[in-house]
């Protein structure tokens, strides 16, 4: 096992150095690149290092740490959201929304010390979009810019990943007409029509929604029980409709319950960000900019999140994943 971790985080930090150096050579001024591709590599061994050592005194030779077969995590037991090029928590966070939003906060937490609240406010002004709506948002992405290249879901790719999400008592359950979405799969087109994954909060119900606008897309119901935490597991396939012999699949897990299994086709592009949000789009205004009616006419909506997970393709499984 030791070995094979040694061989894992090897490969790791040829990944993560390749990339450095791609956006040295890019981005950074000539005479300064040799120093901070020296540097990476320096600091890539000491990892390597640690993780003999860790060997020394632990059958996994790694102490307390997350396994290497996980990709990346974020349980934010760092007491932080850093650069979205670490493995834990490290997350993309929009530069426009208040740095409030997304908080590690140690009041509610599924597992350790810490959790994030992401909050919303219908009373903020937000960034306007391509359609010059006022659109309450708060997202957390892995798989963004070059930063986050390396951790982009791609085609083809078998993987686990988990998370959990805590609704809080005072949550005021809205109309049907302005649901929040809570996570996604993020298209790198900027297809804002496809999403493989999405689950959203629709009145008083967690609405699991699959294969996106393609046909035979699928939708499964969950309730929402404030006051607790709900635990989600995902076992993906991305395939797109245009891939011969394409083997796509999606099974859904809630709670430990199984809810079922998609296959088939089920994403339109070839690679996504993995995007974990409060997203109420409708809270203020309708498509066509008219106020939008909503039970909750002012003030703040949030909800929690921790123990997110996402295996190392091809090599994860339930447990590995699964909040706990």
């Amino acid at each position: 096992m030791f070995i094979t971790d040694i061989l894992l985080y090897l490969a790791i930090v040829i990944v993560r150095v390749g990339w450095s150096l791609r956006r040295m050579v890019y981005r950074a001024p000539l005479c300064t690149v040799p120093l901070r591709f020296v540097g990476g590599v320096i600091r890539n061994l000491l990892g390597i290092g640690a993780i003999a050592v860790a060997g020394c005194t632990s059958p996994t030779g790694l102490g307390d740490e997350e396994p290497l077969d996980l990709w990346w995590w974020s349980d934010f037991e760092s007491g932080r959201i850093g650069p979205q090029a670490e493995r834990q928590d490290g997350w993309w966070t929009s530069p426009f929304y208040p740095d409030d939003q997304a908080v590690v906060q140690s009041a509610v937490v599924r597992s350790g010390r810490y959790a994030v609240r992401l909050l919303i406010n219908r009373d903020r002004p937000y960034l306007q979009t391509k359609d010059q709506i006022d659109k309450p948002r708060v997202d957390l992405v892995k798989g963004r810019d070059a930063d986050g290249e390396p951790y982009l879901i791609t085609e083809g790719e078998e993987l686990w990943y988990g998370f959990s999400i805590y609704v809080p008592p005072e949550f005021i359950f809205d109309y049907k007409a302005n649901s929040e979405q809570v996570h996604e799969l993020q298209s790198t087109t900027g297809d804002e029509r496809d999403h493989p994954v999405t689950v959203r909060i629709v009145e008083d119900q967690y609405v699991i929604s699959v294969g996106g606008v393609l046909p035979g897309a699928r939708t499964w119901y969950y309730p929402v029980h404030r006051g607790a935490w709900s635990d989600f597991v995902f076992h993906l396939r991305l395939c797109r409709a245009s891939t011969t012999s394409c083997e796509g699949m999606v099974e859904v897990w809630i709670n430990g319950a199984r809810l079922g299994k998609h296959t088939g086709p089920n994403s339109t592009a070839y690679s996504y960000h993995f995007d974990i949000a409060l997203y109420k789009g409708s809270w203020k205004y309708t498509i066509q900019g008219d106020p939008n009616p909503s039970r909750q006419e002012s003030g703040d909506r949030y909800i929690y999140v921790d123990e997110v997970r996402m295996a190392m393709p091809g090599r994860g499984s339930y447990e590995q994943v699964a909040p706990r």
